[in-house]
C-alpha cells in the first residue's frame, strides 16, 4: 500500500508432514564407455526411510542424452524400490 499501512489476511491449508528422506543406489550411475548409435540403460533404485509410501510423479534431465523413465511411481516405505531407469543416448547433442 502506498501510505505505508499493512492489511491483514488469512487463508486456509492443510499439510501433513512426514520424516524421512529418499537415496539414489548408487548415488553416482557411471554409463560403459559408448558412442552414437549405441545407447545404453541402467535401472533407478530409491532407498526409503519414510514410514509410509511415496509417490513421485515425475523424473527429469536437463542433459538431453539421459532420458529418465519412470516405471513405479510408488516407492515403498523403508525399503529399497526399482522405480525406473536412465537412458543414454550420446547420438542426442546437448
Amino acid at each position: 500500500m502506498k501510505d505505508g499501512s499493512s492489511k491483514n489476511f488469512s487463508f486456509n491449508y492443510k499439510y501433513h508432514a512426514i520424516s524421512g528422506s529418499l537415496t539414489m543406489v548408487p548415488q553416482i550411475i557411471k554409463f560403459n564407455p559408448t558412442f552414437p548409435g549405441l545407447p545404453q540403460q541402467k535401472q533407478l533404485v530409491i532407498r526409503s526411510t519414510f514410514d509410509v509410501p511415496i509417490t513421485v510423479k515425475t523424473i527429469t534431465s536437463t542433459d538431453m542424452r539421459i532420458m529418465p523413465i519412470l516405471q513405479n511411481v510408488v516407492i515403498k516405505p523403508n525399503n529399497k524400490t526399482e522405480f525406473g531407469a536412465l537412458s543414454f543416448d550420446p547420438s542426442k547433442s546437448t
